[in-house]
């Protein structure tokens, strides 16, 4: 499968690339070798690089074309109305991160809000802060190289491959990133930014796309793992992820961002994941056709921990297998951001169309952890549609089910924080207006909990359920303080709603 998928995907990049859309400005053309920029992947070349773009931008924009050859090189800054175009056997190569090829990292009064990596823009391999109409499109690979990616980062070190900030018009397309550093991809405060037709192949984070606004991401492959000496995956991090942190000062909005056509595999995190840095809020969010080959947390996790508010989110047509848990909605109260907020909320969600099956934490034996929508009781997830889902779960031996207790509230937004849910299928709480259309719950090992726990739930609909049930329960579902509960086609299910 994991072959399969990659070839399939490599052929798709070729025949996109040659109909990749040119930039709007000037079509002249800088070859870099005709302007001293040496190929031979030793000597440093950053000067010659950059000279060349800010000639080119000054001169009205144009195509910076780099021919086959492996290009050594600290911080190259972006120019507005210019593009890159990495010829098929085009290398851009990241410096040694001792050597003080890359910019500093700037200043930033509000770090202690957001992780290091997201605090700080200048120091990556391809830096473009405050541009316009920019372009990376062609074959060819950035490759990270001496950029670390860990969260400590030496002064003149890297740690991303690409870093964006407060730019516009941004197009990537067709290009392959590898050892992409803390983050292959981060855009923040962006708008209109068209990411297609790309390969990342990176230890840490492959997408994060942070406050911004019009994006599309199409016919991506992400693997964001680590690999140890024999190949075998180590851990990893989040493959994309949307995010909204106070690195900007403010809490900005996302809103009309669309995920689709995409395959993706996360080492030790989420594969899609929206958070966990969520200061602002999120409007409009599309991710269709997505294969998910791995997560060691969630499939899809969705959190929102610093009082954004989550309103339209869709998602269709998502194919998952070896992850931790399929899906994971949940809210937390840990408030990280200098103003005073409340807890946020998730609004208005439509999930269909879903299939997963091996769900277990492979690499670090978490979980199976069981689908969970969990709001707070004062901010419950409201309204919520779940359609078409087939879950095909491990199935464990977890002991007395009326002994799991999940914190509530949890501060934390991780899966395994929540540890053990009281159901193998669907754990729900403090959540308003739930249907579940056509879904279907099954265990390969025999489960000792039943398939859904529905707690404090208003008005929760089921049409046309089954689940697996086991051997030592007389009863499916289990409602405590659900009220407006109504079922329909699920004659098969027995509902149980005082425990024994």
């Amino acid at each position: 499968m994991m072959k399969i998928s990659r070839i399939f995907l490599t052929i798709t990049l070729v025949l996109f690339c040659d109909s990749a859309i040119l930039p709007q400005n000037s079509n002249t053309v800088y070859n870099v070798l005709d302007y001293g920029v040496i190929n031979d992947g030793k000597i440093l070349t950053t000067d010659s690089i950059n000279k060349l773009i800010l000639e080119c931008s000054n001169n009205g924009g144009g195509i910076v074309r780099f021919p086959h050859g492996t290009y050594l090189s600290g911080t190259i800054r972006l120019q507005n109305n210019v593009t890159l175009q990495l010829d098929f056997g085009a290398i851009i190569l990241g410096a040694e991160n001792n050597i003080g090829a890359y910019e500093s990292a700037e200043e930033n009064p509000w770090d202690e809000y957001q992780d290091f990596g997201h605090s700080h823009f200048q120091n990556g391999l391809i830096v473009g802060i405050e541009v316009e109409n920019v372009n990376i499109i062609g074959q060819g690979v950035i490759n990270g190289g001496g950029i670390t990616d860990r969260n400590v980062v030496p002064d003149g070190g890297g740690d991303k491959a690409i870093s964006l900030k407060h730019s516009k018009n941004i197009l990537i397309d067709g290009v392959r990133i590898e050892q992409g550093g803390h983050f292959a991809i981060i855009a923040t405060g962006c708008d209109t930014l068209t990411i297609r037709n790309i390969q990342i192949y990176t230890p840490r984070d492959g997408m994060n796309i942070i406050a911004s606004t019009e994006v599309l991401v199409e016919n991506c492959f992400v693997e964001a793992v680590l690999h140890d000496e024999k190949s075998h995956i180590e851990e990893g991090d989040d493959a994309i992820a949307l995010k909204s942190d106070y690195s900007l000062g403010y809490a900005r909005l996302s809103e009309n961002i669309t995920i689709r056509d995409c395959v993706i595999r996360s080492g030790g995190a989420n594969a899609f994941q929206i958070g966990s840095e969520t200061a602002g809020d999120f409007k409009n969010i599309r991710v269709e056709n997505i294969i998910i080959l791995g997560a060691e947390k969630a499939g899809i996790g969705m959190t929102t921990n610093d009082g954004a508010v989550l309103d339209g989110i869709y998602i269709n047509n998502i194919t998952m297998r070896r992850v931790a848990t399929p899906l994971f909605i949940h809210t937390s109260q840990r408030l990280r951001t200098p103003e005073k907020v409340t807890p946020g909320q998730f609004k208005n969600i439509v999930i269909k169309n879903v299939t997963a099956k091996d769900v277990y934490g492979y690499l670090k034996h978490r979980g199976p952890w069981t689908a969970t929508i969990s709001g707070i009781k004062e901010f419950p997830v409201d309204n919520v549609t779940l359609e078409n889902i087939h879950i095909i779960y491990k199935g464990i031996d977890a002991g007395d089910w009326e002994e799991i207790n999940p914190k509530d509230p949890l501060r934390s937004y991780t899966p395994r924080s929540m540890e053990r849910r009281p159901a193998y299928g669907f754990y729900l709480r403090h959540a308003v207006n739930v249907s579940m259309k056509n879904v279907y719950l099954e265990f390969e090992n025999e489960d000792s909990r039943p398939a859904i726990y529905a707690s404090d739930i208003i008005d929760f609909t089921i049409d046309n359920v089954y689940a697996d049930r086991p051997a030592r329960l007389d009863f499916d579902i289990f409602l405590e303080g659900v009220t407006g509960f109504k079922s329909y086609n699920s004659e098969k299910l027995i509902i149980q709603t005082e425990r024994e």
